[in-house]
């Protein structure tokens, strides 16, 4: 089985083509309707119908239940197209529609498509249903044989347009036609009657004159599936799930705002990884701050997340040529009116996600993309999925993201690194009205355990427990929240900073992992020396903008970035505390700030 490769358009750039690639799942969960006699698993065989019952020409048998036609197993169906005119309520594009099927070499696993539509994800269990729905038309009584009036029963019509029908294509070319009336009066089942002829033993050919009462499983199958609107049987995946992690990720409102931007980081490979921790990501925005191993159970939400509906999918085809290939190209898009039905015009859109990221099944990245709107007044965000090119329905607590503060996303703490790859910490700030400046060193062994901590300037060794308590207060110097959004930020970089504290980092080997993921005595590489510098800029009486910079090797800097607050309290502790190290003095970490 191939994967399918589909172009698609951003909604706010036109310009620009989304690969989207046909997620292929194979799993199907249908273990709940086992009344059916193995029927979904297929450990009964197909039998001869049982002594005292007769069948009439055309039907079949499976186990113990009469079928109007023989079971068609999925495996052989290769399409199912239906003609339903009670869905002109929703709109002509739903009244005939059908589900292909396709499978691989050894016709083991399968997925469907909407024969109309077949950029649109299908959902497993719907899919599966769909096939036993019309593949197993079981009965649960013959209400008339050679029926000369069908009216009574909803089966009389002028013409197929007028009637509701399925029609069902083997892979060999045999077909099988099946058309619904209407239910009985406790509504549980529908009188139906086959649309196939047979030839008698004279040779003739005739139609089929039987009603039918499906049985109530069948029609069960129907209402869910074949007699429903197409949408109901989409996946109400807004996204794609990944398989491991995310190659990229972006979260921003529409106007421009960026919310959330981060890469992913393979073990110990760059600065970045150094200074962030165990955390298999780092952010890119807002930059220069770190992300824990708590930052990769949050993210999970960003993909493990699913609408209440399906409402519409994109059926307007939009044709044009590369302006640079010159090759034409395709793609399905909404009618303006449709997306501003859910508050997804361009007017009324709220948020952007986009990642990339290999998915379930493939080892490809695709790029699973969507625009939100904001939340409606019935309650509900509606998603735009350019995955699927669809239109779906969520409840808040599925995307609760969206509204996070900016410390949802990253790390509450300042600082999350290895004691044993600090080099050096700097400190320049006042202490009691007096400038204070002091710089500590330490030396570790080839593991990176600190064996030893000096206070530069003094010329002295310190106290390495006390060096760890005080390297523990950094790491811990918590941020509160987002500065003032009237805070005149540009003015107050003009200053001095309250507190800087510089910590730089020591050449770090990174050796290769076997196939376990331990550590092997091959040097992969080295990770040189960098520095990154937190400044602390005091706005009021009890708080401190804190900005962030690093500088690589190289001395490239990533340009000094603010966005959250500390308290002043704490930064007094951290200089007060620095200078006790220096004179020897005991100091605790749960000291009152």
């Amino acid at each position: 089985m191939t994967n399918k490769t589909k172009l698609s358009k951003s909604f706010l750039s036109r310009r620009r083509n989304t690969i989207v690639a046909l997620l292929v799942i194979f799993t199907v969960l249908i273990a709940g309707y086992f009344a059916l006699r193995g029927v979904l698993v297929g450990e009964v065989a197909e039998t001869t119908p049982p002594a005292e019952v007769e069948l009439l020409p055309g039907e079949g048998v499976y186990g113990s239940s009469t079928l109007v036609y023989p079971r068609v197993e999925r495996k052989d169906i290769k399409t199912v197209k239906i003609h339903n005119p009670a869905n002109r309520v929703y709109g002509d594009v739903y009244v005939d529609w059908g589900i292909g099927f396709a499978y691989d070499d050894e016709a083991k696993d399968y997925y469907g498509f909407l024969l109309t539509y077949d950029y649109a994800e299908l959902d497993d269990s719907q899919l599966a249903y769909f096939a036993v729905g019309a593949g197993y038309p079981t009965i649960s009584a013959r209400v008339e044989e050679n029926c000369s009036d069908f009216s009574p029963y909803g089966l009389a019509f002028a013409s197929d347009e007028e009637a509701t029908y399925i029609l069902v294509e083997k892979r060999d070319g045999t077909t099988h036609k099946l058309y619904f009336g209407k239910k009985n009066l406790g509504g549980s089942s529908y009188y139906v009657r086959s649309g196939d002829t047979y030839v008698d033993d004279a040779g003739n050919t005739l139609e089929r004159n039987t009603v039918y009462l499906l049985s109530a499983n069948t029609t069960a199958y129907a209402d869910a599936t074949l007699l429903a609107k197409p949408t109901e049987m989409l996946t109400t995946r807004v996204t794609y799930p990944i398989a491991s992690k995310f190659s990229s990720f972006i979260l921003q409102e529409a106007d421009g705002d960026l919310n959330i931007s981060f890469l992913p980081v393979d073990s110990i490979k760059n600065v970045e990884s150094v200074f962030g921790g165990s955390s298999v990501y780092y952010t890119v925005s807002p930059k220069g701050y770190f992300s824990s191993s708590e930052f990769e159970t949050r993210i999970k939400r960003f993909e493990d997340f699913s609408g209440v509906e399906t409402l519409e999918y994109a059926t307007t085809l939009f044709e044009d040529v590369d302006e640079e290939t010159g090759e034409p190209y395709s793609f399905y898009v909404f009618e303006e009116e449709v997306l501003q039905k859910y508050g997804l015009d361009r007017d009324h859109v709220k948020f952007l996600m986009m990642y990339t990221a290999a998915t379930e099944g493939s080892e490809e990245h695709v790029v699973s993309e969507a625009y939100f709107s904001d939340l409606r007044p019935d309650g509900y965000y509606y998603a735009y999925s350019l995955s699927f090119n669809t239109i779906v329905r969520i409840d808040p607590t599925q995307v609760d993201f969206l509204t996070w503060d900016m410390l949802q996303f990253v790390d509450a703490y300042a600082l999350r690194m290895s004691i044993g790859y600090c080099d050096t910490i700097r400190f320049k700030g006042l202490l009691n009205g007096k400038s204070f400046t002091e710089s500590f060193s330490s030396t570790v062994n080839e593991e990176y355990r600190v064996t030893g901590a000096y206070a530069d300037n003094a010329g002295t060794e310190v106290s390495l427990s006390l060096y760890r308590i005080l390297f523990q207060e950094i790491y811990n110097t918590m941020l509160r929240g987002d500065i003032p959004a009237d805070l005149d930020t540009e003015a107050l970089l003009e200053n001095e900073p309250y507190l800087e504290i510089e910590v730089k980092t020591r050449d770090v080997t990174v050796y290769a992992t076997d196939d376990f993921g331990m550590p092997t005595t091959k040097v992969e590489g080295v990770i040189k020396s960098a520095r990154r510098i937190l400044r602390f800029y005091r706005y009021s009486n009890g708080r401190a903008m804190l900005t962030v910079e690093t500088i690589d090797s190289n001395g490239k800097s990533s340009g000094e970035s603010g966005r959250f607050y500390v308290l002043t309290s704490r930064l007094d502790k951290l200089i007060g505390d620095a200078d006790k190290l220096v004179r020897g003095e005991s100091f605790s970490f749960y000291d009152k700030e």
